[in-house]
């Protein structure tokens, strides 16, 4: 029975269902095969006198399973191709809107007061946005733009402190892709740093961060909220970035260790972040439901991008630039309208199991860096933010 995943491999260069990869290996294999005994048929050809017609029939066979799979691979190939003019065309009508939108947000809050368009724009007054961030650029306008407009201006943010939950505990390390999904925290206390003392000495680290908490922007206390969203999104500095980075220096983690980044929704945009920040050693990263489109994976990590198809959080972060991640998407069974249920971490704990049961070599990518019965320590962190900026320094 078909699993449902579909597959673009590194670099965009192939796109299948999960049984086109298997089929593509299956036929590379019995052409192996083919091959190899007819090899072996030759070197008794002198002695079996019935051994050419075999020969032949192998040396046919082969280049038939060849051919199918070169077939299969063009296919997949073009695919690749298709998807990736999809994406170009997609962020090109999406921008547009939301560059719309935010300037007539913006413009109408400033008419009204501004009220309105000063908490879109992270308390900044509206009326003091340039109008050339706005004005004569609706063609060219980016998704990022309008994050940053939204977002508002840096040069000054608030503090960001982060809390232990609870006291250390032992645990021992996820041996899956679905263990992984299923070890992300709520949002209420969204990081989860699990570390392991490894034979050479050295720290392990897998860090576990979880998705929006607040829909605010920058009027809650979490860092967690749409405003780092937008941040992310535009590539400025997040409180939710930051509150990570607390969290992993105060669980011992120092820059230079070998880090495991696991996130969902917008905890998956923060580990993207900080596994091609270059500050640890990224040994490996996974995000599931993530706004990661134009936050691609540069470094040479194993890397795992999961969508659903009919999630729509994925695509606010704007068109898919090509990756060195192997990106898996697939419909989530939920129903159209049910946006919550396609997001949801349980749906994307299930599609995890489905990658873990996968014949596809293509997604054999995570070996856990720690070995099975080897003990960490875990620890959880909430987050908070103050409402008083303080100076970048």
């Amino acid at each position: 029975m078909s699993s449902g995943l579909t597959i673009l491999t590194p670099g965009g260069l192939a796109m299948a269902t999960e049984e086109v990869f298997v089929l593509m290996d299956q036929c590379r294999v019995m052409a192996s095969v083919c091959d190899s005994s007819a090899w072996r048929l030759r070197m008794l050809s002198h002695t079996v006198g019935a051994a050419a017609p075999a020969v032949t029939a192998l040396d046919r066979a082969r280049e038939q399973f060849d051919g199918l799979a070169a077939s299969l691979q063009q296919l997949a190939s073009q695919a690749a191709e298709q998807e990736a003019s999809r994406a170009r065309r997609l962020v090109s009508l999406r921008d547009r809107f939301l560059h719309t939108a935010v300037a007539g947000a913006v413009w109408s809050g400033a008419g009204k007061g501004g009220s309105w368009a000063n908490s879109m724009t992270g308390g900044v007054p509206a009326a003091t946005i340039p109008r050339s961030q706005l004005r004569g650029r609706e063609d060219a306008a980016s998704m990022d733009d309008a994050a940053a407009i939204l977002a508002g201006h840096e040069g000054a943010m608030p503090h960001v402190s982060v809390q232990v939950v609870s006291p250390p505990s032992a645990v021992e390390p996820a041996q899956s892709m679905a263990e992984r999904i299923a070890r992300i925290p709520d949002t209420r206390h969204p990081i989860r740093i699990e570390t392991y003392r490894m034979p050479s000495g050295d720290t392990h680290a897998e860090v576990f961060i979880a998705g929006t908490h607040d829909w605010g922007v920058g009027t809650g206390h979490t860092p967690f909220d749409l405003e780092s969203n937008l941040k992310l999104v535009a590539g400025h500095t997040a409180l939710s970035v930051v509150a990570t980075t607390q969290a992993l220096r105060h669980a011992g983690v120092r820059p230079g260790d070998s880090v495991t980044f696991i996130g969902h929704s917008q905890g998956g945009a923060v580990a993207t972040t900080l596994a091609e920040s270059g500050v640890y050693k990224t040994a490996g990263l996974v995000t599931a439901g993530s706004p990661t489109g134009t936050l691609p994976v540069r470094g040479d990590y194993p890397a795992v991008v999961i969508e659903h198809t009919n999630d729509v959080v994925p695509g606010l972060g704007g068109g898919r630039l090509t990756t060195q991640a192997t990106v898996v998407t697939r419909d989530s069974g939920h129903h159209r309208l049910d946006v919550v249920g396609a997001h949801s971490t349980e749906g994307y704990h299930h599609t995890a199991t489905l990658i873990d049961r996968s014949p596809a070599r293509e997604l054999a990518l995570m070996t856990p860096p720690v070995s099975t019965g080897q003990r960490g320590r875990v620890v959880v962190f909430s987050a908070t933010r103050q409402q008083d900026p303080q100076p970048l320094g």
